[in-house]
């Protein structure tokens, strides 16, 4: 009886469950563990992401972007410089609302206004040398809406065209007030 028992445990198959039963345990181990560690390696370099250090470019737009707030030139900026389509920096400083002390964000809406006329205008000036349009050519003939536009203070409407010089120039005659519709258009947008 021995000398069967002793047989049967130097049989490999024998063996081979307490053998299993550690290399599962083993592997089951080993899986976690690694889970683990890719685990907090993805939550370490997502974290490491807001940590990266600045390139030179970002530190210099940083800094004056910090100077203008500090020195009062404006509550709050945001600047993005780019190449290439590549977003070499994108910083914000300052306040998008200063009474609640709402830091700027860099995705912050502004009401830019008349900031947006000089780069409507060299973008028409391109067009008028590629020989597209020309400064004489009617306000109506690209926004029909202004065919028929009438003069503050009368009743008929104008026969005389608004060309595209003068709304370069602001004589077009078009009235600088804002109609009360997009007064608040900058509020409307950001309360959304």
């Amino acid at each position: 009886m021995n000398n069967l028992r002793s047989i049967v445990q130097s049989r490999p198959w024998t063996m081979k469950p307490k053998v299993e039963v550690r290399e599962v345990s083993l592997q089951r181990r080993t899986l976690l563990a690694g889970m683990f560690s890719s685990s907090c390696f993805a939550l370490t370099k997502r974290a490491a992401a807001y940590f990266d250090p600045m390139t030179p470019l970002q530190q210099l737009v940083q800094a004056q972007l910090d100077l203008a707030v500090r020195d009062g030139l404006t509550v709050g900026a945001v600047m993005m410089a780019v190449q290439r389509e590549k977003v070499l920096a994108l910083e914000a400083a300052g306040y998008s609302d200063l009474a609640a002390k709402k830091p700027m964000r860099t995705d912050a809406i502004f009401d830019i206004r008349s900031i947006s006329k000089p780069i409507t205008v060299l973008g028409a000036l391109l067009l008028v040398d590629d020989g597209k349009l020309t400064l004489g050519d009617p306000l109506a003939k690209f926004l029909p809406e202004f065919s028929h536009r009438t003069v503050k203070g009368q009743a008929q409407p104008t026969n005389v065209p608004i060309t595209l010089r003068q709304l370069m120039m602001h004589t077009s005659g078009i009235a600088d007030e804002r109609p009360p519709s997009l007064e608040n258009i900058t509020r409307t947008l950001t309360s959304r």
